[in-house]
């Protein structure tokens, strides 16, 4: 088997989004849009990404004795076995079990070995080739291993074409995980499978990799793992917001939305990752919970720090150096004030309190008040979201789900004696549920006659995919779940749900119930916002029957103002 590296085994796209907050923070914006120019010079000139001699032009240029080290360091500090895809390194070694696995990568020698030694991709294959244009040696590899039945994993389908087109006999899967598969090519056609998670690949048999018939389905193969069907639908239309290059505070990543429902109206605070690697706040509107019908070219919340430094777990929450993370929204009992509980990245990961009038909100005047602090510094703490009632004459935080429902109860939420909420969360789940890991609460609780339904994000024993599934809580106390979601109500199998900066991710952060169905917006591969609904009524019943929600399909005629 013959397997590619970038975006196959190892997440390039995120590599290159890592050099590039890397290097504005070294160079500054214009110079590091200077480099990038010499970057796409260079590679149109020679077809090929060779990082070295890119900087050695780039720096050749510029004069300067110091810039060689300064950019070089860039790389040499990337953690590259941190960007591998999840399920790589099962893979690999399942792919062993069936026959010889060679990686088979094109670049330059310096920087693709260094990548591959150092993801530790190079010890777990049976051999490393590496050529500057790997379709060159095409025919000095089938004459090598004539004989054998050929197998070739790539995430460029043009690549699979014209080797599927030089040798009909090959087995070719194309990975859809990176940037190429977003483009349309003949070539796709004509491949014999298309997977979009190299996780995917441990339900495969060695029957699985043999000839494909007509209908393209292998021929004796063995079934996949059945998923689970989708409890949500999702709108042709998806994603509702995308990145805007024009925008530099939000040029690469948008998602994670914190939504509310004012005057029939469904207004959305995501999350955005520009250029500065900064995470800010953006604003939209839709009126029909689908379409956006306003969207502001500024950000319109910021978590304010004198620095900004690089933060790890900020890096590996989204990709930003720091900021806001994750908005959740809410109105209590129709008060004249907007909650918004966020993740801070401010000593650790911390959950940070702020509020807006409903006027100065729906005027579009940021007056902000000044955020509290409210879990315990040094820490990691996410996901925590404020019920929409007050609970017995007092206001409810929801702070962790696992091991158990955790709920705190306030008079007034000033925190104004600078006190924490003192949170537990273990990822295990015993909840006799879908999953075997939680990872937290997803959007603000929806009152319903049953009992409070909120959604939540977990993971089965796919670690490569994070999935939403929902249960409904006591309305008195909360702390007791009633019934959960034997499957989860939302997964990652659309192609913008596994193409981003994290790919296989939905994560449901906003939900509203709006003329009687259910819409759930969620951050699809933390890069776009997609939305998924169904109807309301029957959503509950199949829930509390612990069935399916039987739900209908709905083709929008209007386009989404991206």
């Amino acid at each position: 088997m013959f397997v590619d590296v970038d975006n196959t085994l190892l997440d390039n796209d995120r590599i290159k989004a890592e050099i590039k907050r890397s290097l504005i923070k070294i160079l500054g914006r214009r110079e590091a849009e200077h480099f990038w120019l010499h970057h796409d010079q260079f590679r149109k000139r020679e077809k090929l990404v060779d990082f070295p001699n890119i900087i050695r032009e780039y720096c050749e240029e510029k004069h300067k004795k110091t810039c060689r080290l300064l950019i070089a360091n860039i790389f040499e500090d990337i953690q590259f076995k941190h960007v591998l895809f999840p399920e790589t390194e099962n893979v690999l070694k399942h792919l062993k079990t069936i026959g010889k696995v060679i990686i088979f990568s094109e670049s330059d020698d310096e920087y693709q070995r260094t990548k591959i030694t150092k993801s530790g991709l190079g010890a777990q294959v049976d051999e490393v080739l590496l050529f500057t244009h790997k379709l060159e040696h095409l025919d000095e590899m089938i004459k090598r291993y004539k004989g054998n039945y050929l197998v070739f994993l790539d995430d460029k389908g043009e690549v699979l074409g014209k080797i599927k087109e030089k040798y009909p006999t090959a087995f070719t899967i194309e990975v859809c995980q990176g940037y190429y598969c977003t483009l349309d090519h003949k070539a796709h056609r004509k491949l014999d499978k298309k997977i979009y998670s190299i996780g995917e690949l441990l339900d495969f048999t060695p029957d699985m990799f043999k000839k494909t018939t007509k209908r393209g389905i292998p021929k004796k193969a063995k079934k996949l793992r059945k998923l689970s069907p989708l409890a949500l639908v999702k709108p042709p239309e998806n994603p509702i917001i995308s990145p805007r290059e024009e925008n530099g505070w939000e040029a690469w990543q948008t998602f994670n939305p914190g939504v509310i429902l004012l005057e029939g109206n469904v207004y959305f605070l995501y999350r955005a990752i520009g250029e500065d690697g900064i995470s800010r706040l953006g604003y939209a509107m839709s009126e029909d919970g689908f379409v956006i019908k306003e969207r502001l070219p500024y950000s319109v919340y910021e978590h304010g720090l004198k620095h900004y430094s690089f933060n790890v777990f900020s890096y590996f929450s989204g990709g930003s150096f720091g900021g806001v993370e994750d908005p959740r929204l809410v109105r209590v009992d129709e008060e004249d004030e907007i909650y918004m509980t966020y993740t801070a990245c401010e000593e650790g990961l911390r959950v940070a309190l702020t509020s807006i009038s409903v006027d100065d909100f729906l005027q579009r005047k940021w007056r902000w008040k000044t955020p509290k602090l409210i879990s315990a510094p040094n820490g990691v703490h996410k996901n925590w979201v404020i019920f929409p009632e007050k609970i017995h004459g007092q206001y409810a935080i929801l702070h962790s789900i696992n091991p158990g429902i955790l709920v705190d109860y306030f008079d007034d939420l000033e925190f104004s004696n600078t006190a924490y909420i003192n949170s537990y969360h273990n990822g295990e789940s015993d909840k006799n549920c879908w999953e075997t890991w939680i990872r937290g609460v997803g959007p603000v609780p929806i009152k319903t006659q049953y009992g409070w339904l909120i959604f939540y994000h977990a993971m089965d024993n796919d670690w490569s995919k994070y999935k939403v599934g929902a249960m409904l809580l006591d309305l008195n106390d909360p702390t007791k779940v009633l019934v959960c979601t034997k499957e989860p109500v939302l997964e990652p199998n659309e192609q913008y749900e596994n193409n981003g900066f994290k790919s296989g991710v939905v994560y449901a952060s906003g939900a509203v119930v709006k003329d009687h169905k259910l819409l759930v917006y969620y951050g699809a591969a933390d890069s776009y916002v997609g939305v998924a609904y169904g109807d309301f009524d029957e959503f509950l019943k199949g829930l509390m029957n612990e069935k399916k929600p039987k739900l209908e399909t709905k083709i929008l005629k209007k386009k989404a103002y991206l």
